[in-house]
């Protein structure tokens, strides 16, 4: 992937995290439930999985590109 594919790619990784932090927070205003709890986990737990395994090597790439400078 070059530089402007991996922008690209970046951009779309942050509105996919940004949906999944959306859909987390929702869980939030619900009855708090076993299983409300239980998504909201798994929901933080996949955001985590595409900074490490999803960003990262594209940083790693590209570190110009890094957002958490």
């Amino acid at each position: 992937m070059n530089k402007e594919e991996a922008i690209e790619f970046l951009h779309h990784v942050k509105a996919a995290q940004s949906a999944l932090e959306q859909a987390a927070n929702y869980l939030l205003n619900l009855e708090p439930t076993a299983a409300h709890q239980a998504l909201r986990r798994q929901i933080t737990e996949v955001i985590g999985l595409t900074i490490t395994e999803v960003e990262f090597p594209v940083i790693h790439q590209y570190p110009e590109l890094n957002p958490y400078r």
